[in-house]
């Protein structure tokens, strides 16, 4: 347990952290801009699916 006090292991789960979080806005764009250019209907359904994607992986 004595991982719990080190500065390097907290530093190293934020990073994760934050990587994680970029990373995640950057899906959302991409799929925003690719599903833009589908019709309406469709662009619905890539967003929704692109999504539940993004989540599982």
């Amino acid at each position: 347990m004595a991982w719990l006090t080190d500065p390097d292991i907290w530093l190293s789960i934020l990073t994760l952290a934050v990587l994680e979080i970029i990373l995640g806005i950057d899906n959302l764009v991409f799929i925003s801009v690719m599903s833009g250019r589908l019709d309406p209907v469709r662009a619905r359904r890539a967003r929704r699916l692109g999504l539940i994607g993004a989540l599982f992986t």
